[in-house]
């Protein structure tokens, strides 16, 4: 994974969670409307499922544990098959468990980061 400060992935945080609430502010109804769609919008389900499996298919590719290394590509294989199949299958709520794998990703990512931060 890209090698990141933590400070620039509080910046990009901020960003990302800020960005729709301003929106919210300023159109709450327009914000509310897509928001209560969005949990079976599809097509956003499908690009986040697609997201999320390829970056944990990234985690797996990286990971450097030997005691799975026999099985590593197996795992890449049933991986991506749950992602891929998840959004042939699973169409009721996709969006919303795409955002959630995301989301999960995301912590792995900002637990990681912070890490090797060397504080008092």
């Amino acid at each position: 994974m890209p090698d990141i400060k933590l400070w620039t992935l509080t910046v990009l945080l901020w960003l990302l969670v800020a960005a729709p609430n301003i929106y919210g502010v300023l159109r709450p109804a327009q914000f509310g409307a897509a928001v209560r769609k969005f949990p079976r919008y599809t097509p956003a389900g499908y690009v986040l499922m697609i997201f999320a499996t390829l970056w944990f298919l990234a985690y797996v590719k990286q990971e450097a544990i030997s005691d799975f290394a026999n099985f590593k590509p197996a795992l890449f294989v049933l991986f991506a098959a749950v992602g891929i199949g998840a959004c042939l299958f699973v169409h009721d709520f996709l969006a919303v468990r795409g955002l959630a794998v995301v989301l999960l990703l995301l912590s792995k990512m900002i637990v990681d980061t912070a890490r090797w931060v060397d504080t008092d």
